[in-house]
């Protein structure tokens, strides 16, 4: 039987016991082209990564509405680490270098604070980034993971920001709230890992759209609160590698003509629509 979580994981010292990125072999990022584009004024990426037209249950229209259990199989073929309830697995199709996977058990649709404080701690301790979907947000497997990259991007940083206060935040004095000047809506959360992950796990809770996308990066996390999965402007759906700056084509024609005002109508599209100094 494997370990469960048990509540109150450190998720500082479950980082420490696991392994570099660098040490694991994980599938070589490799995008047939790139180039950038600014996107509300901030520097995104476009990269034209062929290779994920292969993976299996690809988000959309025609897939069913069951199938087997992926990530079973996943956990049972290509398991690189456990650490306690934790494993880590390659990401077959990566959109990032060394990019690994963080599951835990048990088998959980949404995150749970220790597999999120886990992933957030686990990344900035390489200073990178972590990542996760949602299903109805770009995931194609209807079980809790997050994608871990020692990459980080500048988009996020470059755009700007303000404080954000709201009665409908959670209270406490543990981190800080913050979100981002474009119309849409990007809820940062920034603090140390373990408050962070219990701040984005009652933000989870409290959000009316029934799917979400996230980036962790420099002990702040993102919350993309999402209405649509595929949105005008941008040919596939949209994930968390697009909310931090990587627009990810599977074929050359899209990458090709991508324009940023397209971008941007897709961002907005996919959110939830605020305006600066909105609470709601």
């Amino acid at each position: 039987m494997r370990p469960t979580c048990p509540a109150n994981v450190d998720p500082d010292q479950v980082a420490a016991r696991l392994p570099s990125l660098e040490a694991l072999q994980l599938v070589a990022h490799e995008p047939a082209a790139v180039r950038h584009v600014r996107v509300f004024g901030a520097t995104a990426e476009l990269a034209w990564i062929p290779s994920r037209a292969a993976r299996a249950g690809q988000p959309g229209p025609d897939r069913p509405a069951f199938r087997g259990d992926a990530a079973e199989r996943i956990l049972a073929g290509e398991t690189l680490h456990r650490e306690g309830p934790f494993t880590v697995t390659p990401n077959r199709y990566p959109f990032a270098p060394q990019l690994a996977l963080l599951w835990a058990e048990p088998a959980q649709r949404e995150a749970s604070v220790e597999l999120l404080g886990t992933a957030f701690a686990w990344a900035w301790r390489h200073g990178g980034t972590a990542l996760l979907n949602s299903i109805g947000a770009a995931s194609s497997i209807p079980r809790a993971h997050v994608h871990v990259t020692p990459e980080q991007l500048p988009f996020l940083d470059q755009l700007d920001e303000e404080p954000l206060a709201a009665e409908w935040l959670p209270r406490t004095d543990s981190v800080v709230f913050v979100r981002k000047r474009i119309p849409c809506w990007f809820v940062g959360v920034r603090g140390a890992a373990a408050d962070v992950a219990r701040a984005v796990h009652a933000l989870q809770l409290r959000r009316s759209s029934a799917s979400f996308t996230l980036v962790a990066r420099d002990r702040t996390a993102w919350l993309v609160p999402r209405t649509l999965e595929t949105a005008p402007g941008f040919p596939h759906p949209l994930g968390s590698a697009e909310a931090w700056g990587r627009w990810c084509y599977l074929r050359e024609e899209d990458f090709a003509r991508a324009e940023p005002a397209q971008l941007e109508q897709a961002l907005v599209a996919s959110g939830m629509r605020c305006a600066a100094g909105s609470t709601a």
